[in-house]
């Protein structure tokens, strides 16, 4: 099958994969590594509908990609981010207030609120801190895994002596750029790496290593396999690089624009100086190509 697989990342891929309940041992064994819960809490996964309630007519609508909760009603959010998102933090941030909100219904006390927790999955880097090398080389970034980690936990705490204020929020990010060809041992470190995997090789080496992947990488090769899905997959691909490839030449029409706007200010300021001096319109038009109107108002 060489490359022919799909890309995890792909929303209905990724959808497919942890965000069915037939597929609800795949979710389990994601999120076992990654969110630290204890195990009983994974044993009765309920995974729920996508869409986030509104309070009013006109709130903002989201969809998430996976929401699921725990045995004893913690909520689970699992975002993919594959393009550059400038707003990302600020979306999660309204993600993490909704899911949150949701929960109570008129006359809730606020007890009954339980732990919000969303796990964003970038294929870029959010934190650039990197980790220099001994004689403070960068080396490269998926060689090293030196940029900084690739996993990062954040709660709501106190910036001094780190007393937690609450545990009912939570925000974990994994970014993809960072991680390490090589295991670090990390548990998380496999899962981490099968998002990262190039072609079906790859997959089957990871697999060989650690057995605990070989369902979801199986629910990945049987989802390849299906005419529809890799058209869709293929589109929303096609969609994805047509949007960064226009959003390039908007920043090229941009710079381009005040390049001009530049040499447009630069020629006035001339053409300003030469009229202080005495110099005749016509011999300023000609010198520095700004228009006789523009001179006289000068």
């Amino acid at each position: 099958m060489g490359n022919n697989l799909l890309s995890p990342l792909s929303d209905d891929v990724f959808k497919a994969i942890f965000a069915d309940r037939r597929n609800i041992d795949n979710l389990a064994a994601f999120l076992r590594p990654v969110v630290n819960l204890p195990d009983d809490e994974y044993t009765r996964l309920t995974i729920v509908d996508l869409h986030l309630g509104r309070l009013f007519k006109k709130d903002k609508q989201g969809i998430l990609d996976v929401k699921a909760l725990t045995r004893t009603g913690k909520v689970i959010n699992i975002e993919v981010q594959v393009c550059r998102f400038v707003a990302i933090r600020k979306r999660i941030l309204y993600y993490l207030a909704k899911l949150i909100g949701e929960q109570l219904g008129r006359g809730d006390g606020y007890e009954r609120i339980q732990q919000v927790i969303i796990v964003l999955i970038c294929d870029h880097i959010i934190f650039d801190e990197p980790e220099p090398a001994e004689g403070g080389r960068i080396p490269s970034v998926r060689k090293s895994g030196r940029m900084g980690r690739y996993m990062n936990s954040f709660l709501l705490r106190n910036d001094t002596n780190r007393k937690i204020f609450t545990d009912l929020i939570k925000i974990i990010t994994i970014e993809l750029p960072k991680v390490p060809e090589m295991t670090d041992r990390k548990a998380v470190w496999p899962w981490a790496r099968f998002f990262t995997c190039k072609g079906e090789e790859e997959f089957d080496m990871l697999t060989e290593e650690y057995p605990e992947l070989t369902k979801v990488v199986g629910t990945l090769k049987k989802l390849s396999w299906g005419e529809r899905r890799r058209e869709i997959a293929f589109q929303k691909e096609m969609w994805r690089r047509d949007r960064a490839a226009m959003d390039a030449q908007v920043r090229e029409e941009g710079k381009a624009e005040g390049r001009k706007e530049g040499e447009k200010d630069k020629a006035v300021a001339i053409a300003r100086n030469l009229k202080a001096m005495g110099e005749p319109v016509e011999k300023i038009v000609r010198a520095t190509g700004v228009s006789r109107d523009v001179i006289e108002s000068l």
